[in-house]
């Protein structure tokens, strides 16, 4: 009996392998004998059933020759509007329940198609096919609203492994281009991505012959979002009353620190407003300092004691009651006072015995 058994798997493991080879076989014979690759135009439907085919895993690598091959023959775009139009149709698993099968909304088609094109011509670019064009540039860039602090990549030149013949640049809205048909040309932010890998870098190229290559490839937009509140350290000080830090991180879009020091600076919105009646205390100047954005703070200071009212100690009974307010901007990216990526908007309260941002 276990001998059966084993002679009956046997069987049917060669049987599984003669059926793959047969279907490698009729899917190639498809794609080479039947014309689908020829220099005249080709409407993207055309090709979806065979794409569909090609989706199987044993046809992974001759897949992404197909695609290869119409990158080179007819661009990006056609390769994107084919894949669209493949996303929009059952996967073979889906046609055994065709009435579980929902349809894609536009956006997943979209983005399906545009995942699949990236993944197309990065792995071109890794040397699959002839000819290959492959974009030498910044896979993250940050944005500071104008603004260029040192350690930050807000612009840089674009190069390609081609030499000679023409090109066509093209960038996505988060993105500007010095010329679009420079050789090098420069990209310089011009906003913040809303999510990963949503903008976008083209290039299309025409030798001295005639022929036509293209590449693409994703990009990131990072740019200061907020402050985190990590602390409050307050003080005693012998001629101020009282010596207070207020501390911050600086996080991007994504809600991860900032990774170099960069430059912050303050600005009023407000004159003060008092709150303690017939108080003098007076307001600083507003400030800018390059910190550390993992742990950086605003040094806040009471006042003179021949000022009215006395300030007092943190520690005091009355600390807590508030003298005067004003409200302000911190801004990220640049020394000069009102420049840079609006971060937070704050009241700065300064009471008795300590001061807070509300």
């Amino acid at each position: 009996m276990k001998e059966l058994k084993s002679e009956t798997k046997a069987k049917a493991s060669q049987t599984h392998t003669k059926a793959r080879s047969d279907f490698q076989k009729s899917t190639r014979y498809e794609a080479q004998e039947m014309g689908y690759l020829t220099p005249e135009f080709q409407p993207p439907q055309r090709f979806t059933p065979l794409l569909a085919k090609l989706s199987h895993p044993a046809n992974a690598t001759l897949r992404v020759q197909f695609l290869t091959q119409l990158q080179q023959t007819y661009g990006n775009r056609f390769v994107q509007r084919m894949l669209q139009a493949r996303a929009g149709v059952n996967k073979p698993w889906d046609r055994r329940k065709p009435e579980t099968a929902m349809p894609m909304p536009e956006t997943q088609v979209r983005n399906q198609a545009e995942e699949e094109e990236e993944e197309l011509l990065q792995a071109g670019g890794g040397g699959a096919g002839a000819g290959t064009t492959v974009i030498r540039g910044p896979r993250e860039m940050w944005y500071f609203n104008g603004e260029t602090p040192a350690n930050y990549t807000v612009s840089q030149r674009l190069s390609t492994n081609r030499a000679g013949g023409t090109f066509s640049w093209s960038v996505s809205p988060q993105l500007t281009l010095s010329s679009p048909t420079d050789v090098t040309p420069t990209v310089t932010t011009a906003t913040a991505s809303n999510a990963r890998n949503d903008a976008w870098i083209r290039v299309r190229h025409t030798d001295a012959s005639g022929n036509f290559s293209a590449a693409s490839y994703r990009v990131t937009v990072l740019a200061p979002d907020s402050l985190d509140h990590l602390r409050n350290v307050d003080n005693a000080d012998p001629v101020w009353g009282y010596d207070c830090e207020i501390h911050y991180s600086i996080l991007d879009q994504f809600g991860t620190t900032l990774p170099h020091n960069v430059p912050i600076n303050e600005q009023w919105t407000s004159g003060i407003v008092a709150d303690f009646p017939l108080m003098n205390w007076r307001r600083g100047p507003e400030g800018s300092a390059t910190v550390n954005p993992a742990d950086w703070y605003d040094h806040i200071q009471g006042e003179l004691a021949t000022h009215f009212p006395t300030p007092l100690s943190p520690g005091h009974l009355l600390a807590g009651i508030p003298i005067y307010h004003w409200t302000g901007d911190w801004r990220v990216g640049s020394l000069t006072i009102g420049d840079g990526t609006l971060v937070r908007s704050v009241t700065w309260q300064k009471n008795w015995g300590y001061a807070r941002h509300t």
